[in-house]
């Protein structure tokens, strides 16, 4: 029974991100939602108290899954294997997940206007920059990079800031998202950091 349920509340927050990213906040409705997830609208009023609500667990929902693909994928032997791989990772998420970068602009927007959804917002961005400072201070401790401790939050904020604004550039030009020139200035970027 709790497997059901969870399952069915994965499957609404997954709907909320698609239509949100499609259609905008001000313009979805939770029948809008409850139709693209194909479960009764009472089923959301059920599992969430209003449509902020469940905006704001949709928002935590999946930044989180993005974040445990993103980490996966800093794994290797190298500053340079690091960078491929998490380059990799993210053309796939981009690629796979593009309504994900879509969703996320859109409650950057939205947390303007709602005091729920900026907290939201900034509890996620939050545990994102955390889980970056992390990575990093646990590759330059083995070895792997080099990068000033004392420095790992602002680099943890730096490198969101440029992956988050490349994939909103990629969702505007999808054209681009396996051009090598696209991703070797980002490399570069990267690398510049990772080895201090």
């Amino acid at each position: 029974m709790v497997h059901d349920r969870e399952e069915k509340i994965n499957s609404i927050l997954k709907a909320a991100v698609k239509v949100l990213a499609q259609k905008g906040y001000d313009r979805t409705t939770i029948a809008d939602i409850s139709q693209a997830a194909n479960v009764a609208r009472g089923a959301l009023h059920y599992y969430f108290r209003d449509k902020e609500d469940l905006v704001t667990k949709a928002l935590a929902n999946s930044t989180s899954n993005m974040v445990q693909s993103s980490l996966e994928a800093l794994k290797g032997e190298s500053a340079e294997e690091i960078v491929d791989n998490e380059i990799n990772v993210h053309k796939k998420i981009i690629h796979e997940n593009s309504d994900f970068y879509s969703f996320l602009f859109e409650m950057w927007c939205v947390s303007r206007r709602s005091k729920k959804i900026k907290k939201e917002f900034i509890n996620c961005q939050d545990k994102v920059i955390t889980a970056i400072k992390q990575w990093l201070e646990i590759a330059s401790k083995q070895g792997i990079i080099k990068v000033n401790l004392g420095e790992s939050e602002a680099l943890a904020r730096a490198l969101l800031g440029i992956t988050d604004g490349l994939a909103f550039e990629l969702i505007d030009h999808p054209e681009k998202l396996n051009d090598k020139n696209t991703w070797m200035p980002f490399k570069k970027m990267i690398l510049a950091v990772l080895k201090e």
